[in-house]
């Protein structure tokens, strides 16, 4: 994706929403949309969309992302430590219950 493209305030992009998406979609145009004057958002051809950030929030990079790594056989140690101290802080209460 380059730097250049068109910028419109959030006002203007709202109005002109269809044609920004068909820009990006049939003519390879990015906008970028400005709060302020601050690029807050781009709208950008789905292609120029690393396939890493288009699976975000799905299921199947979360299981990606669990088998690249090792699993860590101290965290059930650390997790029951927590618990201990929490107990020790306030007996017979958890720390979900509302106060």
């Amino acid at each position: 994706m380059t730097e250049s493209g068109t910028e419109l305030p959030v006002s203007v992009a709202r109005e002109r929403f269809a044609d920004i998406v068909n820009n990006a979609a049939y003519r390879d145009e990015i906008t970028y949309v400005t709060r302020h004057g601050k690029r807050v958002a781009a709208i950008v051809p789905i292609a120029d969309v690393p396939e890493r950030t288009a699976k975000r929030g799905s299921g199947a990079a979360l299981k990606e992302l669990l088998a690249r790594h090792e699993p860590d056989p101290t965290w059930g140690a650390e997790f029951d430590e927590l618990r201990a101290m929490l107990d020790a802080a306030d007996p017979g209460k958890s720390p979900w219950d509302e106060d």
